[in-house]
């Protein structure tokens, strides 16, 4: 792979191309100090302070009188080193915040490759979706997968030695309703049913979750209309999926 193949596939090159018929997303591009917090695990796990005081977490029960402040012991016990205050970063907080509301409040998180799919367990809604920079942050940074995109995007490449982009960006992409199951027929005939399509970064296919009911839900649809279709003919629905796309292929009825 060349390295310009891979720069071709970042969000902020094709987007701009492929906008007017992609999920709307505003892009920012990222500050190097907010990088770096991203990747350092020198210390505890800890999210910026907030200009808003959002809380990514807000269910924790909090009880200051059990908090104690994290302090590293010394040979001497006599020393002590409190940790240094957690990071703040309020300008991009402020846009990042006033981008989610022209979004419609609610967006799912994309660096220059990869989102980050393998921390939505620790989201309060188990997915993708965030309504703050706080939600945003706490995804990021517990995501193991994005490390591909700030360390090693460049480490298939045959012609170059970098192995991170110059720039880093964060793409909010806007969150889409779940789409809802139907088949549509009329007297004169039927007419295609839905037909949608997902990006694969926002589905979470496992055994539980959203996704995993909604094809369930549409199974059992299909089967209690075939019941109640009398005369008619079912067509089949294609559920194909594939590396970067999810589609629910048209599911209609033929008259005989």
């Amino acid at each position: 792979m060349k390295e310009e193949e891979v720069n071709r596939c970042q969000i902020q090159e094709w987007y701009p191309r492929f906008k007017s018929v992609s999920i709307k997303t505003v892009i920012h591009e990222l500050p190097e100090s907010f990088i770096n917090y991203l990747l350092d695990d020198s210390g505890p796990f800890v999210l910026p302070l907030s200009i808003s005081d959002s809380d990514a977490l807000p269910n924790r029960i909090h009880k200051p009188e059990d908090e104690e402040d994290y302090t590293i012991s010394s040979d001497n016990e006599s020393e002590q080193t409190s940790q240094p205050p957690p990071p703040s970063f309020p300008e991009l907080e402020s846009q990042i915040n006033e981008s989610i509301k022209t979004l419609g409040g609610a967006i799912f998180p994309k660096l220059n490759w990869s989102s980050p799919k393998d921390s939505a367990w620790i989201s309060p809604n188990a997915s993708l979706k965030c309504t703050s920079f706080s939600e945003v942050t706490l995804l990021l940074k517990s995501s193991d997968s994005l490390v591909h995109d700030l360390c090693h995007a460049y480490d298939s490449c045959t012609d170059c030695n970098i192995h991170r982009p110059a720039r880093f960006f964060l793409a909010l992409r806007k969150c889409c309703q779940e789409p809802e199951f139907r088949i549509v027929e009329s007297q004169c005939g039927v007419r295609p049913g839905l037909k949608t399509a997902v990006p694969y970064d926002y589905l979470d296919t496992s055994e539980g979750s959203g996704w995993d009911q909604f094809l369930r839900n549409a199974n059992e649809e299909l089967k209690r209309q075939t019941r109640s279709a009398g005369n008619c003919y079912v067509g089949t629905m294609v559920c194909g999926l594939n590396k970067h796309l999810l589609a629910l292929g048209d599911v209609s009825l033929s008259w005989i």
